[in-house]
């Protein structure tokens, strides 16, 4: 009996936590190469919001290595979750994919961190 209801609490907990995401390791030498809050909102009942973002932006360069990608998500309860579809950790280019829960909005902080 007591085991279920400790099961329980932690599906329930994990459940209503949100959805936060890191990889890689910031060492003590890293620094904030990039920085930017990443916001939608649903625009109707049953749609799934979507958005990609690119770094470093076409038009700019990054010469550092990404050593981290934090994203960490700003609503409680959230489904949402953030992908990376190209580059990432090890790297000097990243394409990270965010999607929304159908009919919820996300609200994410996206750092990522680069060693000289």
């Amino acid at each position: 009996m007591k085991l279920s209801i400790l099961l329980l609490l932690v599906a329930i907990i994990g459940f209503a936590a949100s959805t936060n995401s890191t990889w890689g390791e910031i060492g003590p030498r890293d620094i904030v190469i990039h920085h930017s809050i990443i916001r939608r909102k649903s625009s109707s009942f049953m749609r799934i919001v979507t958005e990609d973002v690119r770094f470093p932006l076409p038009d700019e360069t990054n010469n550092r290595t990404i050593s981290a990608i934090l994203v960490i998500d700003q609503l409680p309860k959230s489904k949402a979750y953030a992908q990376i579809f190209e580059g990432g950790v090890n790297f000097n280019h990243t394409l990270i994919h965010f999607k929304s829960e159908r009919g919820k909005s996300f609200n994410f902080v996206l750092e990522i961190y680069g060693r000289p």
